[in-house]
């Protein structure tokens, strides 16, 4: 995951046959609440959404 004041976003990812396979990609703008999240709360957010 990635998270910042702009965007969050994040791969679900599984390693088949060792070799790495992406499941679900998320990406999305932060809402003008969300922007005033603090940067852990950002990461959470954006691993929860990845779960969604």
């Amino acid at each position: 995951t990635d998270a910042s004041k702009s965007g969050i976003g994040g791969t679900l990812q599984q390693v088949i046959n060792g070799e790495k396979k992406n499941l679900y990609y998320h990406s999305q703008v932060t809402s003008s609440t969300q922007r005033r999240y603090d940067p852990i709360e950002l990461e959470a957010l954006a691993i929860w959404l990845c779960f969604q």
